[in-house]
């Protein structure tokens, strides 16, 4: 494959987004004219989140370090963590099973591991046995998924609790250790219901329009911005919630406009040729 064509096809696999991380700069013969380039594309940041898992885990470090009790500061914060890592903008019933049922499989495999310390076939029946039901029941869905790895997780952190605090101690406390995140993060969607999927929708609508007025260097990173976008937007909208939007509300108004918007997409490229033609027979 000669220079020339070579640099055709590889402009034609930009811009259809089979090659967003490549740039073409051409030189002379004794030099490369394929250099890789990595881009560095900034993430949105929900700031109410960082806020919540900040506060979460600091007030249970701070309060444990006060009391003298760091070890039982640090199984507080360590629930307040696992909240804050299930911590999402999905719809509030969604949201509170989400951050209720990892919490309480994270509780129960503290308390499972504590009461088989000192008992070596005891602890590998019942690491055996937990396995085997966090394989199974993670297949019904994202939130059981996520509820029983934390049951597995916190069972075999269980095993190595020391025998000299209460059985209950340390699982109580990881459990209220993620209550002052979860009624955070419950009033947040409580009191704007809807707005992170508005939020959602309104970014790949930004991002639709980027990618309408996109030129030829810019069209690879506006379209591999809108794939971020839809793909975020489908996931707040459908992939968390725990049934389908009902007809008539504004969850499913929007899945619709979502919907709407990959025929847009889908006619992208040819804005990008029209608008190509124009500039070039108005150059003329």
């Amino acid at each position: 494959m000669t220079g020339g064509r070579a640099r055709s096809w590889l402009r034609h696999a930009v811009r259809g987004g089979r090659a967003s991380s490549v740039r073409v700069r051409p030189g002379g013969r004794g030099t490369s004219w394929l250099r890789h380039t990595v881009r560095i594309r900034p993430v949105p940041v929900d700031r109410a989140l960082v806020v919540r898992g900040a506060l979460g885990v600091l007030v249970p470090l701070a309060a444990g370090q006060l009391a003298g009790r760091p070890d039982l500061g640090a199984a507080a914060a360590l629930g307040a963590y696992g909240a804050a890592v299930d911590d999402s903008a999905a719809p509030w019933r969604t949201r509170a099973l989400t951050l209720l049922l990892p919490q309480l499989g994270g509780a129960v495999g503290l308390a499972l591991g504590r009461l088989t310390h000192g008992q070596a076939w005891a602890q590998i029946l019942l690491v055996t046995v937990v396995a085997l039901i966090s394989g199974l029941v993670s297949t019904i869905g994202r939130i059981s998924d996520m509820a029983t790895l934390v049951l597995l997780l916190a069972t075999a952190m269980g095993l190595g609790l020391p025998a000299t605090a209460p059985w209950w101690q340390v699982p109580l406390l990881f459990l209220l250790g993620g209550v002052p995140l979860m009624l955070l993060s419950l009033g947040q969607a409580l009191r704007r219901p809807g707005l992170g999927e508005r939020q959602a929708v309104a970014g790949a609508l930004h991002a639709v329009a980027d990618l309408l007025d996109a030129t030829d260097d810019t069209w690879a990173e506006r379209r591999h911005a809108v794939t971020e976008a839809m793909d975020a937007a489908y996931d707040t909208l459908l992939v968390r919630r725990l049934s389908a939007p009902r007809p008539g509300t504004t969850t499913a108004q929007l899945t619709t406009d979502l919907d709407l918007l990959v025929e847009v997409i889908a006619a992208a490229p040819a804005v990008l040729v029209v608008g190509g033609g124009e500039a070039a027979y108005e150059e003329r």
